[in-house]
């Protein structure tokens, strides 16, 4: 379910306090509120419901200068070669087609194509001892390899790469709220990710507080309920 809002007195808490609160009433922004069962990090910590801004452009970051992210550095060098080798068509960049989540129970065939396309390329390549078949687009995107265009790269790289990734991006659909038939793009150059709680005010009771992850960057930041429409879950 999407409940979308416009929000108006807001306050923002800055990361790691480095500064003080702010809180003041900011340009008229829609906020999208969500619930979706299949929201989820690691069992048993569930995202269930969630907010975010809902003009802004998701995206998923890959920190390659980050040693936090080394266990990751083969699939993002597998993705990077992927969406910035010189002709390349597939999608996922600022200044290309998006990519648009998939989850697998809501169109299993299509997620099932996907695999088998990916499973077909991986055959025709040699396996390391260690290492596993990692695809891009993800499997988890209407853009994978089972849609048949060609556009997709698969490439063996080390299981604790592949694993971690997996794990990695799920829980950022969690975090993000990218849900079904959402899309997003990669950001592959940022080395900085600075993220803050904003804390809106939608009512004058004390129990109409709601709260807020977001990029500072992000914010563009008054209450009327403009939209409301089902979800399938």
């Amino acid at each position: 379910m999407y409940e979308y809002l416009q929000i108006g007195s807001y306050s923002f808490l800055p990361p790691c306090n480095k500064f003080p609160p702010l809180t003041e009433d900011g340009p008229k922004e829609k906020i999208r509120m969500d619930s979706a069962d299949y929201m989820f990090v690691l069992n048993p910590h569930f995202y269930h419901e969630g907010s975010i801004f809902a003009n802004v452009q998701l995206v998923f970051y890959y920190d390659m200068n980050n040693s936090y992210f080394n266990v990751m550095l083969e699939a993002f060098q597998h993705h990077k070669d992927d969406l910035t080798s010189p002709g390349s068509l597939i999608s996922g960049l600022q200044g290309k087609p998006p990519l648009t989540r998939m989850y697998s129970k809501y169109d299993l065939v299509q997620y099932n194509a996907n695999r088998k396309a990916k499973d077909a390329a991986c055959s025709k390549l040699s396996k390391p001892e260690g290492y596993e078949c990692d695809e891009f687009p993800f499997a988890s995107t209407y853009e994978g390899a089972g849609i048949g265009d060609g556009r997709f790269s698969v490439r063996y790289i080390p299981r604790a790469a592949n694993n971690t990734h997996g794990r990695w991006l799920a829980a950022w659909y969690a975090y993000d709220r990218i849900l079904h038939k959402i899309n997003f793009i990669l950001d592959l150059m940022s080395n900085c990710r600075c993220v803050g709680w904003m804390r809106l005010r939608v009512g004058t009771e004390p129990h109409q507080w709601y709260f807020l992850l977001n990029r500072m960057h992000d914010i563009s930041t008054s209450i009327e309920i403009l939209q409301t429409y089902q979800d399938p879950s």
